[in-house]
């Protein structure tokens, strides 16, 4: 039920209410009803008014306005805070998008992780997926392969890589769409035990080709076997 009150009943404003009294009049001036539930989320930021003030709204009788229904009232503060709930979501969803376009670092390594899952399981669709068209593959022994023989070698099984395990990887970015990567690590290769295990260092590089990077150049060395302690 909608409670009225003459305008001669208006009760005095407090303090707050008077420090709020400009957001508040253009809230309470006499509006149509159809303004009405506009208004009344306006003033959701300020709950606590709505215990002192009456809300009225101009109808066809003049010098009579009427109070806010509660079941009006009660929809109008909820959807204004579903509102704000859905917002408060898209402001989380849109945070983790930016940091994840602030740290680049993670796209390139997740590229080279994936490339390495790839030349391991020897899975032809990983290996087009990962290997770019463009691709120079330098061994350490010198020999060279390009996208084609060395998907074809390690799908046949004529090259078999066991385990890679890194002890330094990073990246550079030369210009955009382009990285590089340096590093040194493990390669544990063969079909049968005992593998041959190499201790390599290496630069390589990716391209970003349609919004994906893509590994496109390796050289790689064998490091040095440390030398044994001398005897006295």
């Amino acid at each position: 039920m909608a409670v009225f009150a003459p305008r001669s009943s208006r009760l005095p404003l407090s303090e707050s209410d008077r420090n709020n009294e400009p957001h508040l009049m253009a809230v309470f001036a006499p509006a149509p009803r159809t303004q009405f539930r506009q208004r009344a989320s306006a003033i959701s930021k300020k709950p606590a008014s709505l215990i002192f003030l009456v809300l009225r709204w101009k109808i066809s009788k003049p010098g009579r306005e009427y109070a806010l229904n509660n079941a009006e009232l009660s929809t109008s503060l909820m959807n204004t805070t579903l509102l704000r709930s859905l917002l408060l979501f898209a402001l989380l969803g849109f945070g983790r998008v930016a940091s994840s376009a602030a740290d680049p670092a993670a796209a390139w390594q997740a590229a080279d992780d994936a490339r390495v899952a790839a030349m391991i399981s020897a899975d032809p669709a990983k290996i087009a997926a990962t290997f770019s068209d463009d691709l120079l593959y330098v061994h350490s022994s010198g020999s060279s392969d390009t996208k084609a023989s060395l998907g074809a070698a390690l799908t046949s099984g004529r090259s078999k890589y066991n385990a890679i395990t890194y002890e330094q990887r990073e990246f550079r970015e030369i210009v955009p769409g382009l990285v590089h990567m340096t590093g040194r690590g493990k390669f544990l290769l063969g079909k049968v035990a005992p593998f041959n295990e190499l201790h390599l260092s290496f630069l390589a590089a990716y391209r970003l080709e349609k919004g994906v990077w893509r590994f496109i150049a390796w050289q790689s060395c064998k490091l040095p076997e440390p030398s044994a302690p001398k005897k006295n």
